[in-house]
This record gives C-alpha cells, structure tokens and sequence, in this order.
C-alpha cells in the first residue's frame, strides 16, 4: 500500500494560517514563507519532522535526523565527506550528495517560528527592504546565501505563482 500524498492545495490549507501568523508578527510574506515551505518540503511529502523548510540542525536544537542531500559549490574541497561530487561545466559548480542533519520540530508552527528566527537573523534580514514583493525577497535571501542550488530563483519564481493559484 502507498502512502497518501499531500496535495499542493491541502498543503496551502493546511500551512498558509501559520504563513499569515508569522508575516503579521515579523513582516516576512506569507506568500514567500510559503513558496520556500512548498519548494523544500515537496508540497509537505518529505518534510522532515515538521521541518518544511529545510534547516539544518543546529546546536541548541532538540532533535535531528540525517537526510541525504544535494550542495553546489564552486569550490571542490567544501566537502570532505559525501556520497558523491560532479562538476556541472555549464554552471561551473560541483555538486555534492552529502549527508547533513537538519532540525526535527514537534509541530509545524514551532518550524514556522524556527524559520522565522533564521530569516530575522543577521545575514538575512536585509531581504525585508523587499517584503512588498515575495520574489524579489527571496531572491535577496539566496543570494545572502540561504541556497547553494543555481536555479533557486526560477524555482522561487514558480512556486510562488503555483502557491498563488492554491
């Protein structure tokens, strides 16, 4: 027997309150904070531990579990242990299959707020000089280095019009 999908309009259902929550206490688009939920998560089917967003464990956080992801870099020793590296010549980028821990929370709201936490942070919170349009905010929050994946802006630029239209 497979397991039930979430679809992406039940996701939407499901996350957006939290989304809204979060924009109304921070200031950061709920509209953004969603299309980065859809695009890390798989529209919720591989959220890890409430984890929609993807961030990485660090110390001080209760629980974690080791996922086997995938990093670019332009540098080819960023990685002394992965399962594999591939140099991409048209991106001039290797990407690495690595393991990596990433945070596991109790419940959704409680990853909402940890996300938030890391958006208002420091390296970050610069973006919100664009928090009137969702795209331009996230484009700035990669490129202060939230992702290493080359093409995130086209995928932020799609998830937010497929999130719109849930």
């Amino acid at each position: 027997m497979g397991e039930t999908k979430i679809t992406p309009k039940q996701f939407v259902k499901d996350n957006y309150g939290y989304a809204l929550q979060i924009e109304k206490e921070t200031g950061i688009p709920a509209l953004a904070i969603m299309a980065q939920a859809a695009l890390e998560s798989a529209w919720g089917n591989k959220a890890i531990g409430n984890n929609i967003f993807g961030i990485k464990y660090k110390k001080g956080d209760l629980l974690y579990r080791e996922v086997l992801t995938t990093e670019y870099s332009s540098n080819e020793n960023t990685y002394k242990d992965y399962e594999s590296k591939t140099w991409i010549p048209g991106l001039k980028l290797w990407k690495f299959k690595v393991w990596q821990k990433f945070a596991d929370y109790n419940t959704p709201l409680d990853a909402f707020r940890a996300h938030s936490r890391l958006l208002l942070s420091q390296r970050y919170i610069g973006a919100l000089k664009w928090k009137y349009s969702p795209l331009r905010y996230l484009i700035a929050v990669w490129r202060a280095g939230y992702a290493t994946d080359p093409n995130y802006g086209k995928k932020m630029s799609a998830m937010i019009y497929s999130v719109k239209k849930r």
